[in-house]
């Protein structure tokens, strides 16, 4: 019985590798069923955000946000049961990007705006950064150069801050 479980184990290891390989190499649906394999493995909660995440970041990049948000919402809904503020910032961002890239800007802001308090009140400063930044970025598309100006440079000052030169640049652009 042993056997079997480090087996099992080895199997789950190997699909993640795989997951993120093929992830990496533009694979998205062979990444997906990777890290499917894993999620009916798993009984950790907070694996179960990661995978979650990982398959709606492949949703994504392939275009299907309808099917990213399944499962951003999935994995939302396990951080907001298990009280994972960490994780809930990010993913709140995630969801406020599909939001962003199918011009529902109104549900956009609203879901940057609760990532960033996330983020600030569990002190996520590059998590703070990125999201301020996207929210400048929003403001921008819709012509609010002034707000979008003062989000870009309150990015810009986090990044500054914490030294992280390629969140400058970015900042920047």
């Amino acid at each position: 019985c042993a056997e079997k479980s480090q087996n099992k184990e080895g199997m789950v290891k190997a699909s993640l590798i795989k997951g993120f390989t093929f992830a990496s190499t533009f694979k998205f649906p062979d990444s997906i069923r990777n890290f499917q394999y894993c999620l009916e493995q798993s009984d950790n909660p907070l694996e179960k955000i990661h995978l979650l995440v990982q398959i709606g970041l492949n949703y994504q990049k392939m275009k299907n946000y309808e099917n990213a948000l399944e499962y951003y919402y999935r994995a939302r809904n396990i951080a907001i049961e298990t009280n994972d503020y960490k994780n809930m910032g990010g993913i709140y961002h995630q969801i406020g990007r599909i939001f962003d890239f199918t011009n529902d800007n109104q549900k956009a802001l609203d879901n940057y705006r609760k990532s960033l308090e996330i983020k600030i009140q569990c002190q996520d400063f590059p998590g703070t950064a990125a999201t301020l930044h996207q929210m400048g970025i929003l403001f921008a598309k819709s012509g609010d150069v002034d707000i979008a100006g003062r989000y870009l440079l309150s990015s810009l000052e986090i990044e500054r801050k914490i030294g992280n030169l390629e969140g400058q640049i970015r900042s920047l652009l």
